[in-house]
């Protein structure tokens, strides 16, 4: 599945939104190093609905998904 990561971001009216997405390329995506916060993941497959993930990262946390 191909892989995307955006930060969320809050507005000047104080809604919140994904941010511009990062491409991460093709899975499995190993070593990726990002501050802490709140992301939306996006995985992509030929054949399947994409999937959104939001996640919410710690600081020093580590974070292994696994989709089916």
């Amino acid at each position: 599945a191909h892989v995307a990561i955006a930060p969320y971001e809050r507005l000047p009216d104080g809604a919140i939104r994904p941010g511009e997405a990062k491409d991460l390329g093709e899975t499995p995506v190993a070593d990726l190093a990002l501050p802490a916060g709140s992301y939306l993941l996006t995985f992509d497959a030929p054949g399947y609905t994409p999937v959104r993930y939001p996640v919410l990262l710690a600081r020093g946390a580590q974070l292994e998904l696994g989709l089916e």
